[in-house]
C-alpha cells in the first residue's frame, strides 16, 4: 500500500488518500505541536525547513551555484 512512485508521501485520509494533506493544516496539527513538545521555541514554519535543508546540503558539500 502506497509503495508506488506516484503515491503521496503525506496522503490525507479525509480525501481517500488521493490528495495530500494541506500544508497549512499539517503545520498547525502536526508540526507546531511537535515543536512545542520538543521545546524548540516559537516561529517555526515551512521556511525554517527550507533553511535547515539548505544548511544540511551545504554541510555535505553541495553547492547550488556550481
Amino acid at each position: 500500500m502506497f509503495g508506488h512512485e506516484a503515491d503521496w508521501v503525506f496522503a490525507s485520509s479525509q480525501k481517500a488518500r488521493e490528495l495530500p494533506f494541506r500544508s497549512s493544516k499539517m503545520l498547525e496539527n502536526q508540526i507546531k505541536p511537535a515543536v512545542k513538545a520538543a521545546e524548540l521555541g516559537e516561529g517555526i514554519g515551512w521556511h525554517t525547513f527550507r533553511h535547515t535543508y539548505s544548511s544540511m546540503l551545504r554541510q555535505l558539500g553541495w553547492n547550488s551555484y556550481a
